[in-house]
């Protein structure tokens, strides 16, 4: 990429629009390790959808919904936990929580809350991509020398 103008994904690049960015997963969107929280989930790894070339809008699309799936599914869980614990019904649980009630596993509660926020960062980065790749059709993913870089392109521009 050499010769090319290099703007950061989440950093702002002033008036001319970059001819590549640069995007940090580890700084935008960092993974949430369930392990780090004692929990024994398979958790959902932002690197692992950038692995290949391809579009980086349509990847955060697809990543950005197995965050949130992922989510409402350790929400479920709190639910159940919170069920087993104080033997209420579903509806009992969903209002224990909405009211600041939470079972006692505080990993499973603090794994829940680095996932939502996972959520949010992941709609923030959509955007973020959406606004890099501009007008053109695609935001190609491509790595150089262990950086993941951005590509705007356009088959259907004339090149001048």
């Amino acid at each position: 990429m050499a010769g090319s103008k290099i703007a950061h994904i989440g950093k702002p690049w002033g008036c001319d629009r970059p001819d590549v960015f640069e995007l940090d997963l580890d700084e935008v969107l960092p993974y949430a390790d369930p392990s780090l929280f004692e929990q024994d989930y398979e958790g959902v790894k932002p690197l692992d959808y950038f692995v290949t070339s391809g579009d980086a809008v349509e990847k955060m699309r697809v990543l950005e919904r197995d965050i949130w799936q992922h989510a409402g599914q350790v929400r479920k869980d709190l639910h159940q936990r919170l069920m087993e614990e104080k033997g209420c019904t579903v509806t009992e649980a969903v209002s224990l929580l909405s009211r600041g009630k939470y079972p006692a596993d505080e990993g499973l509660v603090a794994y829940e809350a680095a996932m939502w926020q996972s959520a949010g960062r992941a709609r923030k980065l959509l955007n973020l991509l959406i606004q890099a790749r501009g007008e053109d059709c695609f935001l190609e993913t491509e790595w150089d020398d262990h950086r993941l870089l951005c590509i705007p392109k356009n088959p259907r521009k004339k090149n001048d």
